[in-house]
């Protein structure tokens, strides 16, 4: 939505931060934001859905160190992603993968999928799940 937890990355030092955003009001905040902390040099914002940006991203052979997400709750999207990222270069054996999601989420299937599951940090309203793969 604003693209707080990549700004904060690249404020404490990450080289580069790439955000994937679908909704038109959100990736104007994303550019808003990274243009008012001047830190819009070492980002780049893919506009499109997840899934669209993770195959953009693939072809262009990039792996990242940490991924976040941050998908709409319950509806299941970081399960496609982690369906999806489980084949991909865009994640390895050395990508932390943390997602946040609603309490209730059940992550029970991450083992099946190749994951380790972390650790989980719960909030009042949401968890953060960090994985890795296995």
């Amino acid at each position: 939505g604003s693209g707080a937890i990549g700004i904060e990355a690249l404020s404490r030092g990450a080289d580069t931060a790439v955000f994937v955003e679908q909704a038109a009001e959100c990736q104007k905040v994303i550019t808003e934001n990274l243009t008012h902390t001047k830190l819009m040099e070492r980002a780049r914002l893919i506009k499109s859905d997840v899934l669209t940006g993770l195959a953009q991203l693939s072809a262009e052979q990039e792996t990242f160190d940490i991924i976040f997400m941050d998908p709409p709750y319950n509806n299941e999207l970081e399960r496609q992603v982690l369906e999806y990222l489980k084949d991909s270069t865009v994640a390895d054996k050395n990508t932390l993968i943390i997602v946040e999601a609603d309490l209730q989420t059940d992550f029970s299937y991450v083992e099946s999928l190749g994951y380790r599951q972390l650790r989980s940090k719960e909030y009042k309203t949401n968890k953060h799940v960090f994985l890795e793969r296995a």
